[in-house]
């Protein structure tokens, strides 16, 4: 059964409710959402997800009318890194989280790199290192994945296998 919830949907079975994301190409409102502490239980999945979404949204760093949208999702990547971190992961125990969160993984770390747009070489024509823009971001979403994996409560065949179905679909 799949009951609207504002913008997700919700999906009942028979072990656990399953929020299914709408497309990423739907524009996403960039609000400051509110902390998993102050929202009732029955909220915290579709913040979560929210959140999740927030994460996925590639934004053009050069673009200054962007800023907050850029705070606003390094913050949301640094709170859910920190609820791993004070242990307080059982929100990440469920199977249809753990998908939404390394659906997220696949979308932002599986993916082709950007290409500098001006190279300029130097006078020994030697290769110059590039970094992506959003590197930054890169670095707090791996370390959220790495955080996450080494999570005690969850069984390592699950996470492998997720991991597996991760890196498979994102190089489709």
């Amino acid at each position: 059964m799949l009951t609207l919830l504002g913008d997700i949907y919700e999906k009942e079975d028979e072990n656990d409710k399953i929020f299914v994301a709408l497309p990423l190409l739907l524009s996403i409102a960039f609000l400051s959402l509110s902390s998993f502490s102050v929202v009732p239980d029955y909220q915290i999945r579709p913040l979560l997800w929210r959140k999740l979404r927030i994460c996925c949204t590639r934004l053009d760093l050069e673009d200054e009318t962007k800023k907050n949208e850029i705070r606003i999702r390094y913050d949301t990547i640094q709170e859910l890194i920190n609820i791993v971190e004070i242990g307080d992961g059982d929100l990440f125990c469920g199977l249809g989280t753990l998908e939404d969160c390394f659906r997220m993984f696949s979308y932002v770390l599986f993916r082709p790199l950007s290409s500098p747009q001006h190279l300029e070489l130097n006078a020994l024509d030697a290769e110059v290192p590039f970094l992506d823009p959003d590197w930054e971001f890169l670095e707090l979403t791996h370390e959220f994945l790495l955080k996450l994996v080494l999570f005690s409560l969850f069984l390592s065949h699950l996470l492998r296998s997720l991991v597996l179905r991760s890196a498979s679909i994102a190089s489709v």
